[in-house]
């Protein structure tokens, strides 16, 4: 599989969104949500991509994507 797809296609955005959510389930303060998502998104497609410096841009705004997508659904519930 190519790793450019998984990082362009969505696929790391859903996977940081649902890493996320299980943090916050452990007890994660949602505070650190949004930088946890960016770690995590920049460690899942550094390891994916076999250590290419080239996915860490990539990466950082699949982070930001998903965390700024939790806290718009956050919002958007009324929770």
């Amino acid at each position: 599989m190519d790793t450019n797809h998984l990082l362009t296609g969505g696929g790391l955005v859903a996977l940081v969104i649902g890493l996320t959510e299980v943090a916050k389930q452990l007890g994660v303060s949602t505070r650190y949500v949004p930088i946890l998502a960016i770690c995590i998104s920049v460690g899942l497609a550094f390891a994916i991509s076999g250590g290419s410096v080239d996915t860490i841009i990539p990466a950082v705004i699949a982070g930001l994507t998903a965390s700024g997508l939790w806290s718009g659904t956050k919002a958007t519930i009324g929770k």
